[in-house]
């Protein structure tokens, strides 16, 4: 995926106004989520059933929207119709904005959403790309020098999943 070719639909037609507080845009993802946590679950079932699989569907569905955002064209649509979301990403923009925000408030249970972007730096990343990810989904994009310098990328991510688990996560990435 390039992040750095306009394509129509994509992160660089952000005008949105802003998150919008429309309680029908987080019933779509609510549901969107849902379907595709069970067919996720469905797909892990049929493999290798000794093998340790542990899958959040939230997070994974929140990221695959974000990486729709930032592509285009068929690209953009066939996310899309994977998480049976619709075609308008300043709703599913809203929708996950106003879910995870949702989430990250529920009382009496400790539950935080993370999402991270890391980009090679020899691509570059559109600035309504990055505004995406921050202002509807809280991620940050980072680039690294994955090509000369892994290691030190590996640590930047090992740190960062270190510091948004509390400590829980320390070794997200290994060498290789």
């Amino acid at each position: 995926m390039s992040f750095n070719k306009p394509r129509g639909g994509s992160a660089q037609n952000n005008v949105c106004g802003g998150p919008r507080n429309n309680n029908s845009d987080e019933q779509v993802v609510i549901k969107a989520v849902a379907d595709f946590n069970g067919a996720s679950h469905r797909a892990s079932r049929s493999g290798d059933l000794s093998s340790n699989l542990v899958l959040s569907p939230l997070s994974l569905a929140t990221v695959l929207a974000l990486v729709s955002a930032g592509a285009g064209g068929k690209t953009q649509t066939q996310i899309q119709s994977a998480l049976s979301l619709p075609q308008d990403q300043c709703q599913i923009r809203s929708g996950f904005n106003q879910l995870l925000a949702q989430l990250n408030k529920t009382s009496g249970v400790i539950l935080k959403v993370f999402d991270a972007v890391y980009v090679d730096r020899s691509s570059s990343v559109q600035q309504s790309f990055i505004t995406v990810a921050h202002q509807y989904y809280s991620a940050n994009v980072t680039q690294e020098d994955f090509r000369t310098n892994p290691s030190a990328a590996i640590v930047d991510i090992n740190d960062w999943v270190e510091q948004a688990t509390n400590g829980t996560i320390t070794d997200i990435v290994g060498p290789g």
